[in-house]
């Protein structure tokens, strides 16, 4: 394992998602979070749970996490499910 101290890396994991579902105006959404894949995972199984979107694909790397998906709620919905996807607590 690294020292985390030490290691001049990125920033933050990328995070991408695509909304396939043609009758809303989000299509995509970013963000950069400082945490582990895993939480992303995690946030994203809470989403398919909660019913906030059909999963179409998923991709992950070292770096990026992109969420092909169909939204099933309505926008500010979505809205405020991705900004608490992080929220301390979660």
């Amino acid at each position: 394992m690294r020292d985390q101290s030490l290691w001049m890396g990125r920033l933050g994991f990328q995070i991408y998602l695509f909304n396939m579902n043609s009758d809303q105006n989000i299509r995509s959404v970013s963000a950069v979070k400082p945490v582990p894949m895993e939480r992303v995972y995690l946030a994203v199984a809470k989403h398919l749970k909660d019913g906030i979107y059909n999963l179409d694909s998923i991709n992950a790397s070292e770096y990026s996490f992109i969420i092909v998906c169909r939204l099933q709620v309505s926008e500010e919905e979505f809205r405020v499910s991705w900004k608490s996807m992080f929220a301390p607590g979660e």
